[in-house]
């Protein structure tokens, strides 16, 4: 998830855990062109998607069958269920959900339909998804979860949704990046209030010894650094 982001955004994320050394650079490529493939990328299925679901309306044979996943659209993997996810359609989810479509495939990347789903903000499929089985705490190849997915880009409401159902506050990727981190790299100073009320811990550090506070200095976001300290920040 980190190397594409999901990759269908239209944002741009660069991922600011700032200049650890030389040979990070691959670790965090820009994210501008690999955004555009994976968006490309699904909306490559969308008319694919559209005729299932025209078959589906006229005949009941439209959507994938039991076990659903029979319908990788694109060349990364993505199933009917993620490309629904990304286009907000929550009728296709249903339907293919109804049908028994895998909730838990993953893409190339180990991208999830949860995780498109929480990133976008989408919360009535993240909570249609999570009623009906899919994994809250399922990660993808570089060990980011659908809380990640929302504490990045700021999705408060989902963040809440997610650790209602049981999403590790203070889980951590790969990297040992948490999504208080992330949320702090991206600058999304709501979803950082409601994490710290929430049990995340200020002071976990990632496999390069960052924190939260480090990153919010490194990016010069003042008001960032003041709520860290004021909730015991001292690393």
């Amino acid at each position: 998830m980190r190397r594409l982001h999901f990759g269908f955004l239209v944002f741009v994320f660069l991922f600011p855990l700032m200049v650890y050394a030389q040979d990070q650079e691959t670790r965090h490529e820009t994210e501008k062109h690999k955004t555009e493939k994976k968006e490309k990328s699904l909306k490559s299925a969308s008319p694919l998607l559209n005729h299932s679901k025209k078959e589906t309306d006229s005949d009941e044979h439209g959507l994938p069958p039991a076990g659903g996943n029979t319908g990788s659209l694109t060349v990364d993997g993505s199933t009917p269920l993620m490309v629904a996810t990304f286009s907000g359609d929550i009728k296709t989810v249903q339907k293919l959900s109804a049908k028994g479509a895998d909730l838990n495939a993953a893409d190339k990347s180990g991208d999830t339909a949860l995780m498109f789903a929480a990133l976008s903000g989408y919360k009535n499929i993240v909570e249609l998804l999570l009623t009906r089985g899919a994994k809250v705490n399922a990660k993808d190849h570089y060990g980011e979860t659908a809380l990640i997915a929302a504490a990045m880009n700021g999705q408060t409401s989902i963040v809440q949704l997610l650790l209602g159902k049981g999403a590790k506050v203070n889980g951590q990727d790969d990297n040992g990046v948490t999504a208080l981190m992330f949320a702090v790299a991206n600058g999304q100073t709501g979803t950082v209030k409601f994490l710290l009320k929430n049990g995340a811990n200020v002071n976990l550090k990632d496999q390069y010894g960052e924190t939260a506070l480090s990153i919010a200095q490194a990016m010069g976001d003042a008001g960032l650094v003041q709520i860290l300290q004021a909730a015991g920040a001292t690393a």
